[in-house]
């Protein structure tokens, strides 16, 4: 057998993207973890040529076909993601970004290789739908290390191994996901207020700011999971009860039917009770918003990772708590 190869760029239909990815300059743009493509396609494999990545680590694409995952490294120039062959016939492929940066990852193009290759259409997609705004702990920093590792390794964070991609899973929705580790909603985990706040991510594009449309995107629920950074930079509960009512503000005015539930107590339950305050007042003025104790993982045996950050067996500890909620 003869392998034939057609290759499209990803700005076309019918590649659909998945979380907060954009088109620009004729390629797909990753900034947030989450974020992909999703397409059909007949053949036996596919090839992604990604654009130049330059950062201090790799960063990993998460490459199912037919949900048999395998993640790939993206660091440098001229990087091309080749999947293993499969049997000739009709697929589906989803890439996902696993892992946060400074940096978009961008697909240029994909080639599909078989018979008579083709992208036949989009991907059956889940019929609901979750934006999750969060910090470490949802992008799955130290996800997948031993809790003696100090530091952080792009290769130990896989936000696919989180309690949001878990209870999305577990009630059939996609992830819109925007946030990154170390940020607040008012200051960071250093008590800087200049460094990008949550209440910011949710409202840019990108890392580096200008507005994200969501262009008729309407989730079916908003999840928040923030407040562990605020309280170790030294936010105090009033600074810190005025941010949190201008960020549920902000989600609401967004997205005005869209019930809204803050999760929070996985690292950290200094601002348990102001958050509660937050969630109930806004609640008693706009409707629609809950707050949910997920519980420290200090409280349980085997659920530090690196870093000091939740590992698996934390996700799979709360993501049923969040699935029912």
């Amino acid at each position: 057998m003869t392998l034939k190869y057609k290759k499209y760029g990803v700005a076309e239909p019918p590649f659909a993207l998945l979380g907060k990815a954009i088109i620009k300059d004729g390629e797909v743009r990753l900034p947030w973890s989450y974020g992909g493509i999703s397409f059909a396609f007949r053949g036996r494999g596919v090839i992604l040529e990604m654009g130049g990545h330059y950062d201090n680590e790799c960063d990993y694409l998460r490459v199912e076909i037919d949900g048999a995952a395998v993640k790939y490294p993206v660091c440098g120039s001229a990087v091309r993601i080749v999947t293993p062959p499969a049997e000739e016939g009709e697929h589906t492929a989803r890439v996902i970004r696993v892992t946060e940066g400074l940096q978009p990852l961008c697909i240029k193009s994909v080639t599909v290789a078989g018979e008579d290759p083709a992208v036949t259409g989009p991907a059956p997609r889940a019929k609901k739908d979750l934006m999750f705004i969060g910090d470490s702990i949802t992008c799955g920093y130290g996800v997948d290390a031993p809790g003696d590792v100090p530091g952080f390794n792009t290769f130990e964070e896989d936000c696919t191994l989180t309690y949001a991609y878990m209870a999305a899973r577990a009630i059939g929705a996609e992830i819109l996901f925007t946030g990154a580790s170390g940020k607040g909603i008012a200051a960071n985990c250093m008590g800087n207020r200049e460094d990008m706040t949550l209440i910011q991510a949710f409202e840019w594009e990108d890392h580096q700011g200008g507005e994200w449309d969501p262009a008729g995107y309407v989730p079916d629920a908003v999840v928040i999971n923030a407040g562990t950074n605020d309280a170790w930079g030294g936010v105090t509960d009033e600074e810190f009860y005025a941010a949190g009512m201008a960020l549920l503000a902000g989600v609401r005015k967004k997205f005005p039917h869209a019930p809204i539930l803050w999760a929070y107590g996985i690292m950290d339950v200094t601002k348990l009770n102001c958050i509660k305050r937050i969630t109930e007042d806004f609640d008693r003025k706009n409707g629609k918003t809950y707050f949910l104790d997920c519980g420290c993982m200090s409280a349980h045996d085997g659920e530090v990772g690196g870093g000091g950050h939740p590992n698996v067996n934390t996700s799979l500890r709360v993501y049923p708590l969040l699935a029912e909620k």
